[in-house]
């Protein structure tokens, strides 16, 4: 998926060094996006060795939030 810099969809946007291009197993990634649909916000982070961080904020049944983490890594 590509976006651009400047798209709506980021609050902030910060990238320092090269472009990147990393592959992850999809089932890996489908708890993370059925999450995604409770999610008020989601926060994604990709570090120099393409470690995929998202974590979401979810808001509970009673009212305060959580923050749910996920990690993966890349498929070589």
């Amino acid at each position: 998926i590509e976006y651009a810099r400047d798209s709506p969809l980021f609050d902030a946007f910060e990238c320092v060094g090269d472009a990147q291009q990393h592959t992850y197993k999809l089932p890996l990634l489908q708890p993370c996006v059925k999450a995604l649909t409770s999610a008020s916000k989601t926060q994604l982070r990709m570090n120099q060795n393409g470690v995929l961080s998202l974590q979401h904020l979810i808001k509970t049944s009673d009212g305060t939030y959580s923050i749910i983490d996920f990690y993966f890594m890349p498929f070589h």
